[in-house]
């Protein structure tokens, strides 16, 4: 099974957890419960907006949720896995294989220093 912007770990966990019939209640219970709401569509003017952004390595300035909130609140999807939809991958400290296969996709690469400034422009 593929899902894009999903990574195949992720996705034997989730077969595993709905293989589990308590599990599959307690998600049908939990979203009785639930009122969700439309998302407002994002009319961001950001280089960012509607994009997949991925990021990989350690950052040093900020906590990687904190990063990938700033990404999505500027319009940004936040993938946690390397697809030939992948806009950008934002690089840290000692990357993973995300980088290797960023560059065999020909995907644009950001270190942390210019995803930030591409950031800071937005907010400015």
């Amino acid at each position: 099974m593929s899902i894009i912007g999903i990574g195949e770990e992720t996705i034997i966990s989730l077969e595993e957890f709905f293989s589990d019939e308590n599990n599959v209640e307690m998600v049908e219970n939990l979203a009785a419960q639930l009122t969700i709401l439309p998302v407002a569509a994002n009319t961001s003017n950001s280089p960012l907006s509607g994009k997949i952004v991925v990021f990989t390595g350690t950052l040093l300035t900020r906590e990687r949720k904190e990063a990938q909130a700033e990404a999505e609140s500027l319009g940004a999807q936040v993938s946690s896995s390397v697809s030939p939809k992948t806009a950008f991958l934002v690089v840290g400290e000692k990357p993973g294989s995300k980088l290797e296969k960023a560059k065999k996709l020909g995907i644009k690469i950001l270190t942390e220093e210019e995803f930030y400034k591409l950031i800071l422009k937005e907010k400015t």
